[in-house]
């Protein structure tokens, strides 16, 4: 099951945890269902602003994050 896309450096850790300063301001980004990004388009123009905002971070990856098994989304908090 595809659970939407991710943002991550060469070891695999999610850049918005990362490299992403606390005040780096996300609240324009859509999400899926599951909190992740939630189309390749919008991941990728995330990742190009998280490589502007710290060039010592660059070279980040857009990654597809699959569920091996169905599982109710998140409910909002």
């Amino acid at each position: 099951m595809f659970m939407g896309y991710d943002i991550t450096d060469e070891f695999l850790r999610a850049a918005l945890f990362d490299a992403a300063r606390p005040e780096f301001d996300v609240c324009d980004v859509a999400r899926a269902p599951y909190g992740l990004v939630a189309t390749l388009e919008t991941a990728r123009a995330l990742r190009k602003r998280l490589e502007q905002d710290d060039p010592a971070q660059a070279l980040l990856a857009c990654i597809s994050v699959w569920s091996l098994g169905a599982r109710s989304a998140t409910a909002p908090r």
